[in-house]
């Protein structure tokens, strides 16, 4: 590669960068989800089912079994009326079928609880445009492959806000393949046995949107479509101390022969983890990371790795993070292809600040730039043997204990 080409393969990178500030910008107008949000709201207030009134006659005591009072009142919803729990504790034994275009609505997840009896059952199944606001979902701590609170696939245009959901012997909110434009937002998500969010192959433009989740075995938040957003969230202590499989805060990438693409990861904080902070892998193209912060956690702050022969990780932009004090890698690009890593600050890693690294794969045409390394363990900032046409500039390294910046990659044609 030339040097003019490098120039121009860096001003078009900066150009990347600026599009991705206008896609932020242009996120809430979306992630509001007013065309899903606007008539659920006002359905709550003017056709409401009681669930404690007759025929239903559902009873918050804690004791009795409610599945047949709850069922017959989403049943009797027809879209756009609301389901309205009063506070109390609502113990039902079998999955809750819901009707589309409903709202399931409690008092205040303070107050309105529903608890499942059942070890082995879904808490809720999601249909379209179904809404659950305000509200407990409680599971009992029993691991089982069937126990997610929320269970959906091919479910477009849901929204779960304002609830807590905990306890739950599977994912707390699985979001199959094929589940597009749903929101999950406000909620507090934790001590889960797999994952906190899954979406799955083909599900896209999702929004997950400032949930704090933690203490879930898997995954915080895990998404394989596309056009997704995740925004404002905190995830921590994800994964016990030891376990490196599927222990990441934030996780956006599909196995070949499928792909993730074009998902933006924004103002997340990320610590605590099993392994590590916000990683994309297997195959992934033109995701934004913008502005989170990465600490604490066990190996990478921030990952971005081709995995297998039939991986990519391409054209990804990285700008703006923080990666600090995390156990291995503060951020690390293994055998990646046109990405851009701008403008983060990596301080006091266990290992080097910011990495290139083609162990499983050259790593080619990357560019670091305007990057802050600082008080790492090993170098501020490391290209290895086998990266090809690696573009660095502005970078500022200072104070890393082996070096602050090595430079093992081939030169530039």
């Amino acid at each position: 590669m030339s040097m003019e080409s490098i120039v121009q393969s860096r001003c078009h990178r900066f150009a990347l960068t600026q599009w991705a500030l206008v896609m932020l910008a242009g996120t809430f107008a979306v992630s509001g989800c007013a065309h899903v949000c606007k008539p659920a709201e006002t359905s709550a207030r003017a056709a409401r089912i009681d669930v404690t009134k007759p025929p239903y006659d559902a009873k918050g005591d804690g004791i009795t079994d409610n599945t047949e009072a709850l069922q017959r009142a989403i049943q009797a919803a027809s879209p756009g009326k609301t389901v309205f729990l009063p506070p109390g504790e609502y113990r039902f034994s079998q999955s809750l079928v819901n009707t589309e275009n409903v709202t399931l609505l409690g008092a205040g997840r303070e107050v309105t609880v529903l608890r499942i009896t059942n070890d082995d059952a879904y808490g809720i199944n999601l249909a379209s445009g179904l809404h659950v606001r305000g509200l407990t979902l409680r599971g009992n701590n029993t691991p089982s492959p069937r126990a997610h609170a929320f269970n959906g696939g091919n479910t477009v245009g849901a929204v779960i806000e304002d609830c807590l959901i905990e306890n739950w012997g599977a994912v707390a909110i699985l979001g199959a393949d094929h589940s597009c434009g749903n929101v999950v937002r406000n909620n507090i998500i934790r001590n889960n046995a797999h994952e906190g969010v899954y979406f799955g192959t083909n599900s896209d433009g999702n929004t997950i949107l400032r949930n704090h989740i933690y203490n879930c075995a898997k995954n915080g938040i895990d998404v394989n479509g596309s056009h997704n957003r995740i925004l404002y969230n905190v995830v921590h202590d994800i994964g016990k101390p030891g376990d490196s499989v599927d222990t990441v805060g934030i996780m956006a990438g599909n196995p070949a022969p499928n792909a993730a693409t074009n998902n933006l990861i924004h103002g997340n904080t990320v610590y605590r983890c099993a392994t590590h902070g916000i990683i994309l892998w297997a195959v992934s193209k033109s995701h934004v990371v913008t502005e989170n912060t990465c600490y604490e956690n066990a190996a990478y702050g921030i990952f971005l790795e081709k995995l297998g022969a039939d991986g990519q990780c391409i054209d990804h932009i990285v700008a703006r993070n923080v990666a600090r004090g995390n156990g291995d890698y503060g951020i690390i690009l293994e055998a990646t292809e046109n990405c851009v890593v701008q403008g983060n600050k990596a301080v006091g890693n266990g290992k080097d600040g910011i990495a290139v690294d083609s162990t499983n794969g050259p790593a080619q045409s990357n560019a670091l730039i305007e990057n802050l390394c600082k008080w790492n363990k090993r170098y501020g900032l490391y290209v290895s043997a086998g990266a090809v046409s690696s573009y660095l500039e502005s970078n500022r390294a200072t104070r890393n204990a082996a070096g602050n910046i090595k430079d093992e990659s081939e030169p530039n044609e």
